[in-house]
């Protein structure tokens, strides 16, 4: 769990991950196109849209949720080791039980079904040809909102206090990463038994979600993770990588996280799509600003569906 979706770790590569020494760091790109062109053996099985029920997504995520989210040390159960790293080291059942309820709730069920089904077309639809079903752009802007309208609801709830920011947003994203996961384990499943290819899948996971609401990672990082002396020897090393472009970079990426707008503003907005679709002079210079931090296009995922009341809203 830790290797997959939680930072640093979920960075690391290559045969010797296990030893760390000389392992390859690769950092979750802002740009580029999610698409997946898988090998001919597993065409078929990829051509068949995710079939998860919001029942089958509720069933999976509150066994996991109940019985094996590593928050804090539990006796194991149907004979499962109990996992070796823990989320937290504090002792607060009232706040674990507050996590859990958020991690097993009909909202977090149905994003993970959003994603699911929105990083499927993202992801494996350049495998369907143009004579098959394809999703709409209307269709995939409607998830890519009701996705974000989903998150708000939890950063409205958790964000405003210090247990919010720093152990339940962190461990309801983390859920719900382990649920795409698990949903695309269950269906394509011969695809998810090679290592190489489940980590390219795990990897577009991490990257939807950081650039649909984690711009800046700060939700998959763990406090009690990030003070052990591998996760700060591999956090200086992945900082060292970021910074390759010297002082002017690290300038221009400074000044980008100080005017930086949420990504789902700057979908809104059109940041980064060429076509950004604000009349005022400012709006325009904040968002290419914030464009030299490397955040993600706009385009890089898709736009939310608009009226054309919000849509003169937005640009006024």
């Amino acid at each position: 769990l830790k290797e997959r979706f939680i930072l640093p770790f979920a960075c690391l590569r290559g045969a010797k991950k296990q030893h760390r020494a000389g392992v390859d760091l690769q950092p979750w790109p802002f740009h580029g196109s999610l698409e997946f062109v898988v090998p001919r053996l597993f065409l078929d099985s990829v051509l068949e849209p995710p079939r998860a029920t919001l029942q089958d997504v509720q069933r999976h995520c509150s066994s996991y949720v109940r019985d094996f989210l590593p928050l804090e040390p539990y006796q194991p159960r149907h004979g499962h080791e109990a996992p070796v790293t823990f989320l937290t080291g504090r002792k607060d059942e009232a706040l674990f039980r507050r996590i859990r309820q958020l991690a097993d709730s009909e909202e977090a069920c149905r994003l993970i079904g959003l994603l699911t089904h929105l990083l499927y077309w993202l992801m494996f639809g350049v495998n369907r040809s143009k004579n098959e079903q394809a999703l709409t752009e209307s269709a995939m802007a409607v998830m890519f909102t009701n996705a974000h309208q989903i998150w708000t609801s939890f950063e409205k709830e958790c964000r405003g206090s210090i247990d919010g920011v720093n152990l339940t947003l962190p461990t309801i994203l983390l859920v719900v990463k382990h649920g795409i996961d698990r949903c695309y384990e269950n269906q394509y499943s011969g695809l998810m038994a090679v290592p190489d290819l489940r980590q390219k899948v795990v990897d577009r996971i991490n990257i939807l979600a950081m650039r649909l609401f984690d711009p800046d990672n700060t939700y998959s990082h763990f406090s009690h993770l990030d003070g052990t002396g591998e996760a700060l020897q591999l956090q200086r090393r992945l900082a060292a990588q970021q910074t390759d472009g010297g002082a002017r970079a690290k300038a221009k990426r400074l000044d980008g996280l100080v005017h930086r707008s949420t990504p789902l503003v700057r979908a809104v907005l059109g940041a980064g799509s060429g076509t950004a679709s604000c009349d005022d002079h400012r709006t325009r210079e904040m968002l290419v600003r914030s464009d030299n931090r490397g955040a993600q296009p706009a385009a890089a995922l898709c736009s939310p569906k608009r009226s054309q009341g919000q849509q003169d809203l937005y640009r006024s």
